[in-house]
């Protein structure tokens, strides 16, 4: 088990430029976040493209990083046992699409090996909810499994 803050994994909200997300807003990220090159060969890689997706609210490269056979998706209390990429991403949508991230930190990453190797992310996300002024601290927490040669989210929970 290894801890990564932030990881290298973002390497580098380029010199105070803030990605602008899909949903028309601007992504609101600590100025030490940086945005790395995704390394799909290895999980840190995975992990820095999942933040990634996530920061610039990319449904489209999240939902191309799910397992095949769907993920268990869990969000304010709705858990979804096994949805399809296309209803995991309408999902997020609503979440992501309701909220303006202020800090979004990777306080974790573990390989668990096995056969098929499998590992796990845990994120510090802090949020804005659309209306209101008051932050939201979730924690996410990302499963991936190894298929071949790229590392797939099957499981996201949000808490």
């Amino acid at each position: 088990m290894r801890s990564v803050s932030l990881l290298a994994v973002l390497v580098g909200v380029l010199s105070g430029e803030r990605p602008q997300g899909p949903l028309g807003r601007e992504a609101v990220v600590a100025p030490q976040a940086a945005l790395a090159a995704p390394l799909q060969s290895d999980l840190d890689g995975a992990v820095a493209a999942f933040v990634r997706g996530w920061l610039e609210e990319n449904l489209s490269d999240l939902a191309a990083s799910m397992s095949a056979d769907g993920i268990r998706l869990q969000t304010g209390g709705a858990d979804h046992p096994v949805l399809p990429a296309r209803q995991a991403r309408a999902a997020l949508h609503d979440l992501l699409g309701s909220r303006t991230t202020r800090h979004l930190e990777v306080t974790r990453v573990v390989d668990l090996g096995g056969a098929p190797p499998r590992g796990f992310a845990e994120l510090r996300w802090e949020a804005v909810v659309d209306r209101t002024s008051e932050a939201l601290v979730h924690t996410v927490f990302v499963s991936f499994e190894r298929d071949g040669t790229a590392w797939r989210i099957n499981e996201i929970r949000v808490l």
